[in-house]
């Protein structure tokens, strides 16, 4: 059994991702990845996640036998000329990477920079140690989002984190490009008020309240999160002032100017913690009025999942 300890803690900024120490051999088949995202129902779509600018950071640890090696080490993937390429660093040369002739690779990447935002995505990758005892000895390592303290979703701060993993032994699998199907790490939110009376109507303001609207979360080497968010906020959060009037039978949708969907994105709630979610709408019609909604008695949404949209209909 080999036991190689890293205890290393590396803050990763877009701006300083490093590059691979293996040289491209032109003789030797290089690694390349199929990228989609397994769910599309948020604020980066398939349509926009092949975007000029967009960049992904790459982990490989390569284990062969008893041995580990860490093959890639925040390595820089970007999209450029219709396709990801890897580069010594953000904007920088092209580079190649072989592949090794045996072994599996454990592939691990996040997006490091959302170009339809635009925002660049600091997170930190922590490394406990590598322990090669029974199939595989590289699911210690992980990462902090964001890397330091949490990250606060507004209207003003919208992006989407992706993140995967995958696995490949050269010796059964070749060297075709890895599937790497990303995730979302947050949920999204989207709300469409209908004047359903018979004379106009002019929608002044709408809020959530009692939702939670800061976390951080651990994602593992297997891609599985663990979420720690913050208290929920009273409120108001999200909210819109459109002052717009609404026709009898017509419909509005607020949100527009987010993402796909019409819709922000949120940390993920479980059904426990929108037991106490509300929504508040301050309408007139001809007189002002104002209600309030708990979301709790939406009887087909029960959660905010991440990767999913949810729309409420008022």
């Amino acid at each position: 059994m080999s036991n190689l300890k890293l205890y290393i803690v590396l803050v990763l900024s877009v701006l300083m991702v490093g590059c691979s120490r293996h040289a491209y051999d032109p003789e030797e088949f290089h690694i390349e990845f199929d990228i989609d995202m397994v769910q599309t129902k948020s604020l980066l779509s398939s349509s926009n996640l092949n975007t000029a600018g967009n960049r992904f950071v790459v982990y490989d640890v390569h284990q062969s036998g008893t041995a580990l090696d860490q093959y890639m080490d925040d390595q820089c993937l970007e999209y450029r000329d219709a396709k990801w390429t890897f580069t010594k660093a953000a904007g920088g040369d092209e580079i190649r990477i072989p592949w090794t002739k045996k072994g599996v690779h454990h592939f691990m990447a996040y997006n490091a920079h959302d170009a339809v935002a635009p925002k660049s995505l600091p997170v930190e990758v922590s490394y406990t140690s590598f322990e090669v005892e029974g199939s595989y000895g590289a699911k210690q390592q992980y990462f902090n989002i964001p890397a330091e303290g949490k990250w606060k979703l507004t209207m003003e701060n919208q992006f989407d984190f992706l993140y995967s993993s995958a696995i490949r032994n050269v010796e059964t699998d070749g060297y075709s490009p890895v599937p790497m199907s990303f995730k979302h790490l947050f949920a999204a939110v989207a709300v469409v008020v209908r004047n359903a009376s018979t004379s106009d109507l002019t929608l002044e303001k709408l809020s959530f309240y009692n939702i939670k609207d800061t976390g951080s979360a651990i994602v593992d080497f297997d891609g599985n999160v663990t979420y720690d968010l913050s208290d929920a906020s009273s409120g108001p959060l999200f909210q819109e002032t459109p002052n717009s009037k609404i026709t009898p039978g017509g419909e509005y949708t607020l949100y527009e100017s987010l993402g796909a969907g019409n819709a922000f994105l949120i940390w993920p709630h479980l059904a426990a913690e929108l037991a106490g979610a509300q929504i508040k709408i301050q309408y007139n019609h001809p007189n002002n009025i104002e209600k309030t909604i708990n979301l709790s008695e939406n009887a087909t949404i029960k959660n905010w999942t991440a990767g999913n949209r949810y729309i409420y209909r008022i």
